[in-house]
């Protein structure tokens, strides 16, 4: 029951009384006007409140009696005392399926560590494993975020092979987000080599026949185009799309991002790859001479120079994990090289050819030999860990994706 207080409305209010103390007439009669007017003759004589020498009177009070259920919210229960609110009608929380993440993410699930007859030790262990548990529930909880996942190319038919499939028949199997950004390009100053920057927006590409130029992958715009008169024969952005560098037929050459020539570097001769350290800003180059420089773009001073003595690079890649240089011979040979170690930390045989191509992903490597094998190293054992012999063209270029997958280029295909 609830009780609410309002004023009673004017035809409920008591009539007035006549001044000459003569009794009120019965309601059902018409009240009369008074001859006279006055502050209390504006209102209708049945709507006007009696009047007492001590002022207003005081309105009567007028108790709303509710039906049982009405002043309740929906889903509200009918029981009391504690937990007052929670009802049959109201749904219950369901938990959520933690079994398979705790599997996943717990290290420890029925480990528990005591130390008997020590408290503060022992509540220093319950305080961890209650951050333990938190963390891991955080982690099952945040599996939703994680839309992405590994994207792979699987065929309908078992038998049919992935390697076989043209870029068109890809194209419809795909999704509209994903088609939007395919391109392609038709230039005739091939072949090219590519460079993206490190926050992939912009991507630089070099001919050989002499054609640099610097595009932002969004919008499609060039916004720097150089049509040189020699051979260039690797290309390799900076710290950012505002600089980057062109080893040109003798020397390597610094451009900034409207094509203007920054500075020549004369000491760098017939270099034939490069590759750029972001967290050191050194750009590292190899060549012809085998001999392995490194540079300091932020001061222009050589940082290192060291001559490999096993015959000129054919490929040159780093580690990302540690910033070690991978440089692959052509005797068939990897060898690891620092800027503070005048001789390589490691070499060792990997193909009976040259090495065509090389690709790092944390403590894997992959290396391609000109007799036609390509192999995936464990850099923890040195030891391969796939083997696999690849008919006619030998691979020529080979990178990892940030989620691991190996893209290898042989000739017109990609596997």
């Amino acid at each position: 029951w609830l009780r609410f207080s309002r004023p009673a409305l004017l035809h409920d209010m008591p009539k007035r009384e006549k001044r000459g103390g003569d009794a009120a007439k019965p309601a059902a009669e018409p009240a009369a006007e008074p001859a006279t007017g006055g502050a209390a003759s504006d209102l209708p004589s049945e709507d006007v409140i009696k009047l007492e020498r001590g002022g207003v009177q005081k309105p009567t009070e007028e108790v709303i009696e509710l039906k049982e259920g009405l002043h309740r919210r929906p889903g509200m229960g009918k029981r009391e005392g504690k937990g007052k609110g929670k009802g049959k009608d109201e749904p219950k929380q369901l938990r959520d399926k933690l079994g398979e993440g705790l599997r996943k993410y717990s290290r420890f699930q029925d480990r528990r560590e005591r130390a008997p007859g020590d408290v503060k030790l022992n509540a220093k262990l319950r305080k961890e494993a209650s951050h333990n548990r938190e963390a891991v529930f955080r982690l099952i909880k945040g599996e939703i975020l994680q839309t992405e996942t590994n994207g792979f190319i699987e065929t309908e038919d078992a038998l049919e092979s992935t390697k076989r499939l043209s870029q068109g028949q890809i194209l419809q199997g795909a999704t509209l987000g994903v088609a939007k950004k395919r391109f392609a390009f038709d230039l005739p100053y091939g072949p090219f080599c590519v460079g993206f920057t490190s926050n992939g927006q912009h991507i630089l590409a070099g001919g050989r026949k002499g054609q640099v130029a610097l595009m932002e992958c969004d919008t499609m715009q060039i916004s720097a185009e150089l049509l040189l008169k020699e051979t260039v024969r690797a290309v390799q952005p900076l710290h950012n799309h505002l600089l980057f560098a062109a080893a040109q037929k003798k020397y390597v050459y610094i451009y900034d991002h409207q094509g203007v020539e920054i500075h020549c570097i004369r000491d760098h001769l017939y270099t034939t790859h490069m590759d750029f350290l972001p967290y050191h800003f050194l750009l590292v180059s190899a060549g012809e001479h085998a001999d392995l420089h490194y540079r300091d773009i932020s001061t222009g001073q050589e940082v290192a120079k060291m001559r490999t003595r096993m015959g000129p690079c054919r490929s040159l890649r780093q580690n990302p994990t540690n910033a070690v240089v991978h440089i692959g011979h052509s005797n068939g040979v990897v060898s690891m090289w620092t800027p503070t170690v005048r001789e390589p930390v490691v070499k060792f045989a990997c193909h009976r050819g040259h090495v065509t191509a090389m690709a790092l992903y944390r403590d894997y490597m992959m290396t391609a030999g000109a007799e036609g094998w390509w192999k995936v190293w464990d850099l923890r054992k040195y030891e391969p860990v796939h083997a696999y012999k690849q008919y006619g063209h030998a691979v020529s270029d080979a990178d990892f994706s940030m989620t691991g997958l190996l893209a290898v280029a042989a000739g017109p295909r990609v596997l």
